[in-house]
């Protein structure tokens, strides 16, 4: 018997040096965690998650396949089960199928890593996540492996935040929402309008990485060198962008003290609230006054679905790779005082108007529009989730009397099914914590909030959607009373136009000029009054030191393009497709000819 103790001991030695080793292995790696980043620690964690979410639904799919009925005949080829997209360094993104669930998930090595909420399997650094490979969790993969509980968004709403008696909803990706419901008197007063138009919405499409409308592109996607780049050009040749995979903790539900100690929002913080209800009985006047914490009470009463749209962000902003994106503080604010000092008053707004906040209770829906001021829009989810649906003409031609024809048809969709339904095509993307969109000037647009949430976004302006900008401008001095769902006393776009275009004399060869973009920028400056919105209470253009040295610059630019006069800018604009910068422009010849505009007096 003494070799079978001494075989016994043996064993439990192995297992305990073992045991120990792997304790030592996690103490390292946790070390190692805690040693980098904040940011750098969530995107590994948020990996991680992941990764586990892959395995669960790979022991899902294996013991499903165990119970497969045996004579079920065996299929060749890849499995659809499960899609991987490349993102890291390709231009294109190709989705790659992986045939087998017993084949472990080459994504999954990518992302395995331990954090404080791992398990603790793996060793040392050889599972720290690869920043440079090419491989990356598909957006799809993720809402896909989504438990059934995840993709019922009514759970833990209905007969507390809404009535017990609302209504529900399937979209396209397999969610259930609630439907907006107020009632009166035992009636939904919501029945006619919101409800029919998030039914509309929850019919349409969703919009997958294969989209030919909308650029798909992960976390991991905005740490390339070329990502400015990317996402401008996806912008200039109208599609929007959405990036998906950096999944953050969120509370399930918003209170004051989250809202003032994360995002410094004061509770007692005066806000223009929108309210459901009163926009049923007249939707060009839906505001009320209010506070945040009134605004925070009323998402625990069925009886409420409020927002508000506009809520002051000063301190946020753009994510730190993206801020090359905004040229009109990244030219015309930052590079152009020097030339022309700021020496006249300058309107707070072209400032204070560009980092915002949105605050929603469950159940609010946006109709159809597009936003204010000719501007380029990125909003992030912070918490809750959003269903954000991308509008687009099936035809880009007919010009400004058929886009505005159907843009009146689209925001009236209850009276105008069967026009909308041939005039518009449209796709939706579920949003959740983390996510962000970037979406071009103009872009049509709606929002369903399914739960109450809070979202943070920013405005700007980039010289290569400027023919997108003019369009939205222009409709905006048409109709702004029904194209926009918040607009301003003052429109702080003109005096950063000006700017922007005193820049382009000195603006770097790099950068990339598009002939109908430049002309888009030259007429918002010269023929300025054309382009000031229709409700805006201000409608007098105030005075500038830039106008007049705007206005020379976009005139030499103007011949330099060959057209003759100002007027015929227009024409040109009016006629051709409405979603195309044009050409590219020679960037040297055009440096020569505004030559002039770069002699400094000593």
């Amino acid at each position: 018997m003494a070799p079978r103790v001494s075989s016994i001991k043996k064993d439990s030695i192995n297992a305990t040096a073992s045991g120990a080793s792997a304790q030592s292995a996690t103490v390292r790696r946790r070390k190692w965690l805690q040693s980098l980043p904040e940011e750098k620690r969530i995107e590994i964690r948020e990996k991680d998650r992941i990764r586990k979410q892959q395995e669960r639904a790979r022991k899902r799919a294996d013991r499903d396949s165990h119970v497969q009925d045996a004579t079920t005949p065996h299929q060749d080829g890849p499995s659809t089960d499960m899609e991987m997209d490349t993102g890291g360094h390709e231009e294109t993104h190709t989705n790659f199928i992986f045939s087998t669930p017993q084949r472990r998930n080459p994504a999954s090595r990518l992302v395995q890593m331990d954090s404080d909420e791992s398990d603790g399997d793996g060793d040392g650094h050889e599972d720290a996540p690869d920043t440079d490979s090419r491989f990356i969790a598909s957006t799809d993969v993720q809402m896909d492996c989504a438990d059934n509980n995840d993709k019922d968004l009514t759970i833990g709403v209905v007969g507390r935040k809404v009535p017990a008696q609302s209504g529900t909803v399937r979209w396209q990706d397999g969610r259930i929402t609630i439907l907006p419901t107020i009632l009166k008197k035992g009636v939904n007063i919501c029945e006619y309008g919101d409800v029919e138009v998030v039914k509309f919405f929850a019919s349409l499409r969703e919009s997958t990485p294969s989209s030919k409308h909308v650029l798909h592109l992960s976390a991991v996607d905005i740490e390339r060198d070329d990502i400015v780049e990317m996402i401008e050009f996806s912008l200039r040749d109208n599609k929007p962008v959405v990036v998906r995979g950096n999944r953050r903790n969120a509370p399930t539900e918003i209170t004051t003290e989250w809202l003032d100690r994360k995002f410094g929002i004061s509770p007692d913080m005066p806000v223009s609230i929108h309210d459901a209800e009163a926009r049923v009985a007249d939707s060009t006047h839906p505001h009320q006054a209010g506070t945040i914490s009134s605004l925070v009470d009323g998402m625990n009463d069925p009886t409420k679905i409020q927002c508000v749209l506009d809520l002051p962000y000063v301190h946020g902003g753009l994510p730190e790779p993206l801020r090359n994106l905004d040229h009109g503080r990244r030219f015309g604010w930052s590079q152009t005082t020097q030339q022309c000092p700021v020496y006249q008053a300058v309107h707070p707004d072209n400032f204070t108007s560009h980092f915002w906040a949105l605050l929603h209770h469950a159940g609010y829906v946006s109709f159809a529009h597009h936003d204010a001021d000719g501007v380029a829009t990125y909003i992030r989810i912070e918490s809750g989730a959003k269903m954000w649906i991308f509008f687009r003409l099936k035809s880009q031609r007919g010009g400004r009397t058929a886009y505005a024809s159907a843009m009146m048809k689209l925001i009236d969709y209850p009276n105008n099914k069967k026009e909308v339904h041939d005039l518009w095509d449209a796709e939706v993307v579920y949003l959740a914590p983390g996510d962000f969109v970037i979406q071009p000037p103009g872009q049509v647009h709606g929002a369903y909030t399914p739960v109450e949430g809070l979202a943070t976004g920013a405005s700007f302006f980039n010289l290569a959607t400027m023919h997108h900008s003019e369009r939205a401008r222009y409709m905006d001095r048409k109709k702004a009373d029904f194209l926009t769902n918040q607009t301003h006393a003052y429109s702080y776009a003109l005096e950063t136009m000006r700017r922007i275009a005193i820049a382009v004399p000195h603006i770097s060869r790099r950068i990339p000029f598009y002939r109908r973009s430049l002309m888009s920028l030259c007429i918002m400056v010269i023929k300025c009054h054309d382009y000031i919105a229709a409700d805006a209470l201000q409608r007098k253009v105030l005075p500038s030191e830039t106008a007049s040295l705007a206005e020379d610059i976009c005139k030499s630019i103007i011949t330099f393009l060959g057209i003759k006069n100002v007027g015929s800018i227009s024409t040109i604009l009016f006629r051709d497709r409405q979603d195309i910068s044009g050409e590219p422009v020679d960037r040297d010849l055009l440096w020569n000819h505004l030559a002039r505009f770069r002699v400094m007096d000593s």
